[in-house]
C-alpha cells in the first residue's frame, strides 16, 4: 500500500503493519515515518514520552505539557512532527532528506519505552482473564 507522506508528500510504502505499529519506507526502502495505533496509547502520552528522548525539543509547548496538534520537535537538528492524519498518531520528518537513522532511533525508543509497557498489560490481562 502506497501512501503519501502528510508532511513531505513523498510517496511512502507500509513496509510493516500490525496492531500497535506501522512502519512506512521510501523506494530505497530507509525509514520515512511510522504509526501508532491509537488503540494502545494516547497523543499525550506518546509526545510525553518522546520528550523524555534524549535530544528531542518539542517546539510550542506550555508549561502544563499540553501538544498542539499535530506537534512539532526537532531531533538531532532535523525537524519532525506527531500528527494524526487518520485515526493512528504518525511520527515523521517535516522535510525530505536523510532522517533515516533519526527514524529507526525514534522507532527504537517508542517501541522500548511505548508499546512494551503496552503489550505487557495486554499480555497480563490476557492470562489473568482467561
Amino acid at each position: 500500500m502506497s501512501v503519501l507522506h502528510p508532511a513531505t508528500g513523498e510517496r511512502v510504502s507500509l513496509s510493516i503493519r500490525t496492531s500497535m505499529l506501522s512502519e512506512y519506507r521510501n523506494d530505497a526502502g530507509r525509514l520515512r515515518a511510522f504509526e501508532v495505533s491509537s488503540t494502545f496509547t494516547s497523543f499525550g502520552v506518546l509526545c510525553s514520552t518522546l520528550s523524555k528522548c534524549y535530544g528531542v525539543e518539542f517546539q510550542g509547548v506550555s508549561g502544563l505539557r499540553w501538544y498542539p496538534r499535530p506537534a512539532k520537535f526537532t531531533f538531532r537538528g532535523l525537524p519532525f512532527q506527531v500528527a494524526i492524519p487518520f485515526s493512528d498518531y504518525w511520527v515523521g520528518p517535516l522535510e525530505t532528506g536523510d532522517a533515516h537513522s533519526a527514524m529507526m532511533e525514534l522507532l527504537d525508543y517508542v517501541k522500548h519505552n511505548v508499546l512494551r509497557h503496552r503489550f505487557a498489560l495486554l499480555r497480563s490481562n490476557y492470562i489473568t482473564n482467561y
